[in-house]
């Protein structure tokens, strides 16, 4: 099955108060019924060609379906994923059934 997405963004937020990490992006989804969710894969960390750390998360996309009758039209839907304990990511891939949909390279800090 293809899907389709768009503006992704990831960010690290610094500010006072409550640290947190956040990945968003736009699925579009077969109806309104489907919500889309971002899960938690896994962390790899390794060290870069420079020296620097690099810390990749993997998310996956599902897809959850709500019981009852949906008129059948493409519906954009927003998508988020947001923890407290990932602040020092440097790369975000987003994976939909075991196939890479989307690498995220700019991270945004906030301070």
């Amino acid at each position: 099955m293809s899907i389709t997405t768009r503006d992704w963004t990831a960010q690290i937020d610094l500010m006072p108060g409550a640290p947190s990490f956040r990945v968003i992006g736009t699925v579009a989804v077969a109806n309104p019924g489907v919500t889309p969710k971002l899960i938690l894969s896994g962390i790899h960390h390794s060290e870069g060609a420079d020296g620097a750390k690099v810390c990749d998360l993997t998310l996956d996309l599902t897809l959850e379906s709500a019981e009852g009758n949906f008129l059948q039209v493409v519906t954009d839907k927003p998508v988020k994923f947001e923890d407290a304990k990932h602040l020092d990511v440097t790369s975000v891939s987003i994976v939909y059934q075991g196939k890479l949909l989307q690498k995220i390279d700019d991270i945004l800090t906030t301070h």
